[in-house]
């Protein structure tokens, strides 16, 4: 099978998925008093009358278990045995039905007595034709082109300035050791009240939503064959169907679709990451050669040129070493692919067309220690790469410990000049600083509940005075600043009650960014 006929088969078969409405679980009310029930996975909701029965949505879960929430008119404790710690029902799926009593007791049942009541009607996923109006829906633009359109080619940046913030749409219903689920869109009113508040060049007008990972399933080598290199961002298609919904939740690419319809000109981002270290799905990566990099390079194209909402990507796959031979590779394929400069591949890949002219932008989450001259060789070939530089997690202290705010500020003076000397070393790639609005793990306000004795405001506060102080506004290769970032829990490692916080950009540290960002 040709390169081309292989790229066809992985990446062609991109689809939409809609989800199923069919029920997984039948929930019978046997007592005297009217059910409310709600999904923390879809956020649909369903109320349950009396002797009524009801058909839970198999998206209502995974394949294992369904997650909702109960209550009754009265307050009464609806399920308590069946209850997490946070009040939500996990009901493994292969329970036929769950009957209520008149004392909010449930038990599962073996066979239904009667007809359920119809499913809600599920939340419709965003979609590229039926954007918000921002102006009250007077649209005086007849074209009928939606929000997820880009804007004209000649009114880019390229690669944009700007100032951008990360987005994390899980919701973790269970708390931060439990599922992800992903609510699309959840900071979209967050990120537009911002906005509506901040001075004109302050506001955020990039959003780095999360697209997806990038995973292997291979043993290394030539076992690394393209159909074992994937790129996640669409929902679960023939790639990726052996994944549950508890693995993939909503995808990536309907994250993107919400945040197009964020009012204002906000270009979104997708953000895709990878661990190459030991545990991660990337682990062999290095033992690729170049024509394996270079081909999941191509197939990671496909996979994002192929929606029109995407102007360009980010990419943070850890650690980053642009001295490894087979990250040289796939980089410099995703530059040149991204650019339309692929001759051969361009046809399938459609990274160029009318709206993307000089085809999509990249960039990379690192350090500027990472910049180095075959890094700028690479990201300005083609002038569609681009570096950002994380001005958090700084400094000689470990994980867990916060920075003295003072310190701190000298620590980011330092990675900010690193920055300048390295990015001009390095065929003066762009680049744009990170700061933390939020916690991370050196700059936080608590940590699993314990007071740090520090402001998040402190460190926003030192970071902006620190790159004022240094004139880096005025380098002609600085693009903006990115503000990390929004999510509901911020936990390291993922997935543990190891919670840094806060989570997400507090009203004093927005005032701060209002008018100083």
């Amino acid at each position: 099978m040709s390169l081309r006929t292989c790229l066809w088969t992985l990446a062609c078969g991109i689809s939409i998925a809609a989800a199923g409405t069919a029920s997984a679980l039948t929930v019978v009310n046997d007592s005297a008093e009217a059910l409310n029930l709600s999904s923390p996975v879809s956020g649909a909701t369903s109320r349950i009358e009396p002797g009524a029965q009801f058909g839970v949505p198999s998206s209502w879960g995974d394949d294992r278990h369904i997650y909702l929430t109960a209550s009754s008119t009265t307050g009464l404790d609806v399920c308590g045995a069946l209850q997490d710690r946070y009040g939500t029902l996990k009901i493994p799926v292969h329970w036929v039905g769950i009957g209520v009593g008149g004392g909010g007791d449930c038990a599962p049942l073996a066979q239904l007595p009667a007809t359920p009541t119809p499913p809600p009607v599920e939340p419709v996923p965003p979609t590229p034709d039926e954007p918000d109006s921002p102006d009250g829906g007077n649209d005086s633009d007849d074209s009928g082109d939606g929000v997820t359109n880009p804007p004209n080619a000649s009114d880019r940046d390229f690669p944009p300035r700007g100032n951008g913030t990360w987005v994390y749409d899980a919701t973790f219903p269970q708390g931060p050791d439990g599922e992800p689920y992903v609510s699309p869109g959840l900071w979209r009113e967050a990120i537009s009240e911002y906005n509506a508040q901040a001075e004109a060049g302050h506001r955020l007008d990039q959003v780095f939503s999360y697209g997806g990972d990038l995973e292997m399933e291979c043993r290394g080598g030539s076992d690394c064959t393209p159909n074992k290199m994937h790129v996640y961002y669409y929902p679960p298609t023939a790639q990726s169907a052996n994944r549950s919904f508890q693995e993939t939740g909503a995808s990536g690419f309907v994250s993107t679709q919400a945040y197009a319809k964020t009012p204002g000109e906000v270009v979104v981002i997708p953000t895709f990451d990878g661990r190459f270290d030991a545990g991660g799905y990337l682990q062999e990566f290095e033992t690729l050669s170049e024509s394996q990099a270079r081909t999941y390079a191509d197939i990671f194209a496909r996979a994002v040129c192929a929606d029109p909402a995407v102007p360009g990507v980010q990419l943070d796959l850890e650690p980053f070493d642009i001295n490894d031979p087979a990250q040289f590779w796939f980089y410099d394929q995703v530059a040149l692919n991204l650019a339309g400069e692929n001759q051969d591949l361009e046809p399938i890949l459609g990274c160029r067309s009318e709206d993307y002219p000089q085809g999509r932008f990249f960039s990379v989450f690192t350090f500027a220690n990472q910049i180095t001259p075959e890094l700028g060789e690479v990201f300005t070939r083609y002038g569609n790469g681009y570096v950002i530089i994380s001005l958090y997690d700084l400094g000689p202290g470990a994980a867990t410990v916060a920075s003295d705010p003072d310190e701190y500020r000298g620590y980011v003076a330092n990675e900010i000049a690193r920055t300048v000397s390295n990015s001009a070393a390095a065929s003066d790639v762009p680049f744009q600083l990170a700061i933390p609005a939020a916690a991370s793990t050196k700059e936080f306000e608590r940590y699993r509940g314990t007071p740090s004795g520090y402001a998040q405001r402190q460190y926003v506060e030192q970071a902006l005075e620190a790159m004022e102080a240094s004139g880096v506004r005025a380098n002609p290769q600085f693009l903006g600043t990115a503000v990390w970032g929004w999510s509901r829990f911020m936990a390291w490692p993922p997935h543990t009650n190891n919670v840094f916080e806060p989570g997400s950009p507090q009203a004093e540290v927005l005032s701060v960014l209002g008018d100083r960002l």
